[in-house]
């Protein structure tokens, strides 16, 4: 259960969160932000800074591929999900990072508005909330396999 838990938790929540987040836009309506583009334009930001972030975690993971940390993850078969975890994180953050510049030229083009908004709004928030869940999960997994290192 708790391998299970690890490997999809950053999509149960992200998936509990897009739900929330579609009820509360059909609920409430959409927030008033005073400049979108700003917001979206962060959003990139952040999400190029986690990728750099994977990125030098996949170095770091080479750099120690020989420790005993790191062969006892291969041993156990667990070195596979870490790579996975950090692909899909990186992954993640991409399609994070592309779809808020998409949204920011829909914005400048052409303002959206009523449902197809919401929608749009709510798949954004559920991958955020998995590119978030996603680093989070890479952030702990990998912090086991270097206190373990230190451990040697």
């Amino acid at each position: 259960m708790r391998k299970i838990l690890t490997r999809y938790h950053p999509h149960i929540f992200a998936l509990i969160g897009t739900g929330a987040s579609l009820i509360m836009l059909l609920k409430y309506g959409e927030p008033k932000l005073n400049d979108v583009r700003q917001f979206l334009s962060m959003i990139v930001d952040i999400s190029a800074i986690a990728v750099g972030f994977l990125g030098a975690t996949m170095s770091i993971m080479l750099a120690i591929e020989g420790s005993k940390a790191i062969k006892q993850h291969k041993q156990a078969g667990t070195y596979q999900e870490v790579i996975k975890c950090l692909s899909s994180a990186c992954t993640y953050c991409f399609l994070l990072a592309g779809l808020s510049l998409l949204l920011v030229f829909l914005e400048m083009a052409h303002p959206l508005s009523g449902l197809i908004n919401i929608l749009i709004r709510a798949i954004w928030i559920g991958l955020f909330l998995l590119s978030g869940f996603s680093c989070f999960r890479v952030i702990k997994l990998f912090g086991n396999i270097l206190q373990r290192a230190a451990n040697e």
